[in-house]
């Protein structure tokens, strides 16, 4: 009994030790598995540096885009006040007295002396004289769409100071050449109020209906300028608040600050911006290897995209609406010089 009792007791010290070595293994594995579970968590919760790159970046857009939709009705209104010859612009007076500034400012800024085989300028006594423009990066400037808008990304614009900038003076001028070089003819008030004879060969009847005439023609021109005014907003000069953070970017990317400063300039635009959130970024390789990481990033970055491609459709839908109204003021004017055949066809 004595040697059953013991032989007892020493198997269920055995015992014992056994549970003990179950139950440290089921400690180690739930451990193990609850490790495991963090890790993944941390992993698939914490935030992508790259998912913050694109908000980081995007804070700035905002301001930017008011300062772009101000600058687009400051240029509107005042292609406005140059054709019908407001208070304080060039053409207040007259037509003539608009042509005289206009060609003062192509011989100081936009002359280039080697224009026209050479007869412009470059001589004593010449249109431009021996030197021309002095700047010759602002040469024919104010023709030049592809050098001076469609190739830059910023432009220094920002029609809410009390500075003119060589940029808005270019862009100005440009505009007077596309839509401003002929003003309408000015009616004086009495002569549309009251039929003193004739003037021109016209009564007040008919003077009437051709000022009505003029500032419906000069309306269809403003739908035109809109277009040129829009792009020329996108590209003046943001906040700069993401400034810096763009330029890290691009450098991410091999481009060097100084080449970074002359493509993008200053205080960088709307344009200039989404090129980078929407192309830039994605040219950096490591944009690639951190979505290879871990699946979730994936799905963060397409959300992210998709924001971002919901910006740019919002923008090509602006375009479109302008397009469209474009398109309409075009297409009316077919029809209304086809009605008009069609109505002296009937008359005869």
């Amino acid at each position: 009994m004595r040697m059953t009792n013991q032989l007892t007791a020493a198997a269920y010290f055995q015992l014992g030790m056994i549970g003990s070595f179950f139950d440290a293994k089921h400690q180690l594995e739930v451990q193990r598995l609850m490790d495991r579970i963090y890790a993944d968590s941390l992993k698939e919760f914490q935030p992508d540096e790259s998912l913050c790159t694109f908000s980081t970046l995007s804070t700035s857009l905002p301001s930017t885009e008011r300062l772009m939709d101000v600058n687009h009705v400051l240029f509107s209104e005042r292609q406005m006040d140059h054709i019908f010859g407001a208070i304080g612009m060039a053409s207040e007076l007259s037509a003539a007295d608009d042509i005289s500034a206009r060609l003062n400012q192509f011989t100081q800024r936009y002359c280039n002396i080697n224009d026209q085989g050479g007869h412009i300028g470059g001589l004593a006594n010449t249109f431009c004289g021996t030197t021309g423009a002095t700047d010759r990066t602002r040469r024919n400037n104010d023709i030049d769409y592809t050098r001076l808008m469609d190739q830059a990304y910023t432009l220094d614009i920002n029609l809410t100071d009390k500075e003119m900038t060589k940029d808005e003076e270019d862009i100005i001028a440009m505009s007077n050449n596309l839509f401003g070089n002929r003003l309408p003819y000015r009616y004086r008030a009495a002569n549309l109020q009251y039929d003193r004879g004739t003037t021109g060969g016209l009564t007040a009847s008919e003077r009437q209906k051709e000022f009505m005439n003029t500032r419906s023609y000069q309306t269809k021109k403003q739908i035109a300028e809109n277009s040129f005014f829009a792009i020329a907003a996108m590209k003046s000069a943001g906040s700069g608040i993401s400034d810096d953070y763009f330029v890290q970017v691009l450098q991410n990317i091999g481009l060097r600050k100084e080449d970074i400063e002359k493509m993008y300039g200053e205080d960088m635009s709307y344009y200039a911006q989404m090129d980078v959130l929407t192309k830039k970024m994605l040219q950096n390789p490591n944009f690639i290897t951190n979505l290879v990481a871990n699946p979730s990033k994936v799905r963060r970055q397409i959300l992210t995209l998709n924001a971002i491609s919901l910006m740019q459709q919002r923008d090509a839908y602006d375009s479109m609406l302008r397009q469209e109204m474009s398109l309409a003021v075009t297409l009316e004017d077919v029809l209304d010089k086809r009605f008009k055949d069609i109505n002296d066809r009937l008359r005869q």
